[in-house]
């Protein structure tokens, strides 16, 4: 996981990325297309895990902050599947080391 102004999904041979599944109807996937900004804001990406197909939205260039309102987004969505926030809070912390990493603030 990695964010911008919204999080994205970066895929690595190894790691974990916990989500929801569901199956949707076209009209579905045209409502979802529309909400994530696709083909423009994210693109769709097609995936095999062990015997699952399904898609995910992966972001087209990642760039900004997350708002702590999106934050709380996410995290209402994993309370309400029942992920574990240890997952999220794994992403977030990426995230804020690699904006430091990154900081003009810190030299070396």
């Amino acid at each position: 996981m990695a964010f911008g102004h919204h999080a994205t999904i970066i895929p690595q041979r190894g790691h974990v990325v916990a989500g929801a599944m569901w199956e949707i109807t076209i009209d579905d996937l045209i409502a979802l297309d529309t909400y994530e900004g696709f083909p423009t804001y994210y693109r769709r990406r097609r995936w095999r895990q062990d015997t699952e197909h399904f898609f995910f939205y992966e972001m087209n260039g990642i760039s900004g902050s997350p708002s702590n309102f999106y934050i709380d987004s996410i995290v209402e969505g994993y309370v309400n599947c029942g992920i574990d926030l240890r997952y999220l809070r794994d992403g977030v912390e990426n995230w804020c080391l690699e904006e430091l990493d990154n900081s003009a603030i810190i030299t070396t």
